[in-house]
């Protein structure tokens, strides 16, 4: 048997003690569908995990979700989720079908044979992608690579069909199935890669400049890796625009590259939710670590770019 993916668009659950009682022994939770830090438990019944590096972390001093997971399966996990007729059948859970999602999906699925070493192509190739996508998950993309390294070209066209989905509004819309398609289309993908067959792209790094303020800057998107691009001319505290919707409300990433990057990113989350009187169940949200946070995930925000913007070089030092 293998892995079963079970996709919740949206769901997060409060803390640990509710994801054990409410899911089955074996379950990895990913990337944020438990609220929480890290941890993995071994029940009478069998392990649960919580992987994910956002919530009661440092987050520069936390592996991405895959690359934790790789080190689980590389140190004894796949033992713990095997039974006793030699089934490896764990359970699944994201509420999102990113890069760092899709990744750590296709580690779990394969991930007898990564901890066995069986195959050449979970050696190196391996290494290589999950160091280069985890730094750039953990910065959210701010590390500063060379958009034209040939790894980062194959990244990019591994995870163009998640970049395409997000650009396209495919996120907004909760569907699970959209959701899981897209993961199954990166992964395939990776594993073309992962075997020498894979593609690449050259990435999109185009951005315009639409903001800002003395230490900040507001940008918009205009190719898949814009953010990439603008991080590559220097761009260390941010805000993204990244469009507004149908309906009218928009939809904002923001962020600095670092802890040592003077942006309060938890105080500006705190203003705009003051200012918009969020509920906390639909606010703004925020790392704990203070480097990245952004619009409510479905209902966006009602500010313009030039509100939040007036609005932060108003009220932040």
């Amino acid at each position: 048997m293998s892995a079963q993916l079970v996709v919740r668009p949206g769901v997060e659950v409060p803390n640990w003690g509710a994801f054990i009682s409410e899911h089955p022994p074996g379950s990895i939770a990913l990337d944020g569908y438990v609220k929480g830090a890290p941890k993995f438990v071994q029940t009478p019944d069998g392990p649960f995990a919580n992987v994910d590096h956002h919530e009661g972390v440092n987050r520069l001093a936390t592996l991405s979700t895959a690359q934790q997971l790789l080190r689980y399966m590389r140190l004894g996990m796949v033992g713990s989720l095997t039974s006793s007729n030699g089934d490896y059948a764990p359970w699944v859970f994201v509420n999102d079908c990113d890069q760092d999602i899709s990744l750590a999906m296709t580690l779990i699925q394969n991930a007898p044979d990564i901890a066995r070493g069986r195959k050449r192509k979970y050696g190196v190739r391996l290494d290589n992608l999950v160091q280069m996508a985890g730094e750039l998950d953990v910065s959210a993309g701010a590390y500063p690579y060379d958009p034209r390294r040939k790894l980062m070209k194959q990244i990019a066209w591994m995870f163009r069909p998640f970049t395409e989905f997000r650009d396209q509004g495919g996120v907004q819309r909760q569907n699970p199935d959209e959701y899981r398609n897209v993961i199954g289309e990166c992964m395939g993908r990776i594993g073309l890669h992962l075997a020498g067959r894979g593609g690449q792209v050259k990435l999109d790094t185009r951005y315009a400049v639409i903001g800002g303020g003395s230490r900040w800057t507001m940008i918009e998107e205009l190719g898949a890796e814009g953010r990439i691009g603008a991080f590559h001319k220097g761009v260390t505290a941010y805000v993204i625009h990244k469009g507004q919707r149908e309906n009218g409300m928009h939809d904002y990433t923001i962020g600095r590259s670092s802890e040592v990057v003077p942006f309060d990113v938890t105080g500006a989350i705190a203003l705009l939710n003051e200012v918009e009187q969020c509920p906390p169940e639909t606010a703004w949200g925020c790392t704990d670590s203070g480097t990245v946070g952004g619009s409510p995930r479905l209902q966006g925000s009602q500010l313009t770019p030039k509100e939040l913007q007036h609005i932060l070089n108003t009220n932040l030092a």
